[in-house]
């Protein structure tokens, strides 16, 4: 068996492992790009067209703290995946250490 082999037959018994990390980091990264592309469009890009300048300025900072706050929950949403699938896999790790992998 080669590396190669080995590498596919360990992703492939372990798809419920994989599918679920990739998942949660894949919808992560949406959602974050997803409110980066709507907070960067040309369209609502400067001073957001409101009656009031108050009200758009309030809009525009709203836009910019919200980007924040969706970075610092997909942030640690995703080191949260990375550290359960880890944990899923520690023993399996010890294993192939054991072995010399």
């Amino acid at each position: 068996m080669t590396f190669r082999q080995f590498a596919f037959n360990n992703i492939f018994r372990n798809k419920r492992t994989y599918a679920a990390h990739f998942l949660s980091s894949a919808f992560s990264i949406m959602i974050f790009f997803t409110y980066a592309l709507l907070l960067f469009h040309p369209d609502l890009q400067g001073e957001l067209k409101s009656t009031s300048a108050t009200i758009s300025a309030f809009g525009t900072l709203g836009f910019s703290v919200s980007q924040g706050l969706i970075f610092v929950f997909s942030f640690f949403f995703i080191l949260y995946s990375v550290s359960s699938f880890l944990k899923t896999r520690k023993k399996e790790f010890g294993v192939l250490m054991m072995q010399g992998m």
